[in-house]
């Protein structure tokens, strides 16, 4: 009676491996067969349908569009424009819809070209750019405003180096250190040039040290990287020179006279305060 069950449990135990491995193979086929019922009605949605894929027109010109559009009968319609540096204009950059995307033929199709005419930039939308980085403003320039940047001159200066003194466009001041000015336009693609600090180089303007206390000048020649020369002191000084006046220096300073960085200035003294001193 053992040898009977075990016998009928041995047929029933492989007629559900049986059933398992056809129920397998037939999700395996329609697996298959899902995807191929996609991939034809994908065909048949873009080749047979009124579906098509979308040309690509960028970098043409709306008459070489035109030509391209007319075998699906678009309709090509300008609706924007940009003004890109070195690039001509009328030239198509953007569409949409974008190419490769799935459209119906005889679809409008909206473009975005080219400026002929650059666009003027207000210098009242810039920064404040006087003694900032050059390379964060020049990066801001370019990217932001499509403006170029040069130096056209290094100018010493006591602070950090390669900050910004002076900005102007084509000899029309932008800003210094005394003024800015907001109105000035400058078309995209024009050049700013800037005058930047500079430490380790000279020669110098000679610093004005006369009318000045002794106990200050220091402060003026270490600013300046210069040196005290020879100080020479009227009998009127006494022995305490702290709060005497500076009244004649050698080098004289004045507008056509400069001094090598490290260079030294001679200085003479009086316990009076001229009277041309403010």
């Amino acid at each position: 009676m053992t040898e009977h069950r075990s016998f009928f449990s041995g047929i029933r135990h492989q007629f559900h491996n049986r059933g398992l491995v056809f129920h397998l193979f037939l999700m395996g086929v329609s697996f298959l067969l899902f995807i191929f019922l996609i991939q034809l009605s994908l065909k048949m949605y873009t080749k047979h349908g009124n579906k098509i894929v979308m040309d690509s027109f960028q970098n043409m010109t709306v008459e070489e569009a035109e030509g391209l559009a007319k075998k699906n009968n678009f309709e090509l319609i300008v609706n924007d424009s940009v003004y890109l540096v070195n690039m001509p204009g009328g030239m198509i950059v953007r569409h949409s819809p974008d190419s490769g995307s799935i459209v119906k033929r005889g679809r409008k199709v909206y473009l975005t070209i080219t400026k002929k005419v650059a666009e003027e930039i207000n210098s009242g939308l810039f920064p404040d750019m006087y003694g900032k980085s050059y390379e964060n403003i020049k990066v801001l320039m370019e990217r932001r405003y499509q403006l170029q940047t040069d130096v056209k001159e290094y100018k010493f200066d006591p602070g950090p180096e390669n900050v910004i003194l002076e900005a102007s466009y084509k000899d029309q001041l932008i800003v210094n250190a005394d003024q800015q000015n907001k109105d000035i336009r400058i078309p995209k693609g024009g050049a700013i040039s800037f005058v930047l600090s500079q430490r380790g180089k000279g020669p110098i303007p000679v610093p004005n040290l006369t009318c000045l206390q002794y106990n200050a000048i220091s402060f003026v020649l270490k600013s300046n990287e210069l040196k005290l020369g020879t100080v020479r002191t009227d009998p009127s000084v006494g022995t305490d020179t702290t709060s005497a006046w500076v009244i004649a220096q050698t080098p004289a300073a004045d507008s056509s006279r400069t001094i090598e960085i490290g260079g030294s200035i001679d200085v003479r003294l009086s316990a009076i305060k001229p009277e041309e001193c403010p």
